[in-house]
């Protein structure tokens, strides 16, 4: 079973964005440097997406993109 159809994944942090996905798309599209036309959205659970065991499943994407909150957990994730 594949689940990935994107070629670029959006790896989003904070819990309040991935919730409202569709507020938190228009403004990545509007206001920051967001352009990818084939995307797996990602929540990272705080900074759990570092755990190690996911670096393989992350690597298999073309480019990785981060909207994370300017703290620990976000700045791990960078």
């Amino acid at each position: 079973m594949e689940l990935r159809k994107g070629k670029d994944a959006l790896i989003i942090e904070n819990r309040q964005l991935f919730l409202n996905w569709a507020q938190t798309k228009a403004f990545l599209q509007k206001r920051c440097q967001f352009s990818s036309s084939s995307y797996d959205v990602i929540f990272g659970a705080g900074n759990d997406i570092s755990n190690s065991l996911h670096q393989e499943f992350l690597s298999d994407y073309q480019k990785l993109y981060v909207c994370g909150d300017i703290d620990l957990g976000g700045v791990t994730i960078a």
